[in-house]
């Protein structure tokens, strides 16, 4: 997980999917709901990108000075190890489905 894009899946698929938010969930709840929702998504997402970032905020966020969409993005491990133990179900995301293998692979274009 070394490029800002399987960061980016990961934060996003943990704030949704891990915690319950499904398409089905959003379309079905009324506007002011569906914008808190869409807020904690949000919010979360830059949450965890930070905190994968260690104390010295390796992971670099886009407008950072250091951060590149297709070279290497350092991470903390132990950081993203404790927040995969507070989901323990991300095993299932890294196998479940082709789309989701998909999103890892990292594909060049010329």
């Amino acid at each position: 997980m070394s490029y800002w894009t399987q960061q980016l899946n990961f934060a996003v698929w943990y704030t949704t999917t891990g915690c319950g938010i499904s398409r089905e969930v959003l379309d079905n709840v009324p506007e002011q709901v569906k914008s808190f929702l869409m807020i904690h998504i949000y919010l979360t997402v830059r949450e965890i990108l930070f905190e994968m970032g260690g104390i010295q905020s390796e992971s670099a966020l886009p407008g950072d000075p250091t951060f590149s969409q297709i070279s290497n993005n350092n991470y903390d491990m132990p950081s993203f190890k404790r927040i995969c133990a507070e989901l323990e179900s991300y095993q299932e995301m890294t196998s479940a489905s082709k789309e989701m293998r998909a999103l890892r692979e990292l594909i060049y274009v010329t």
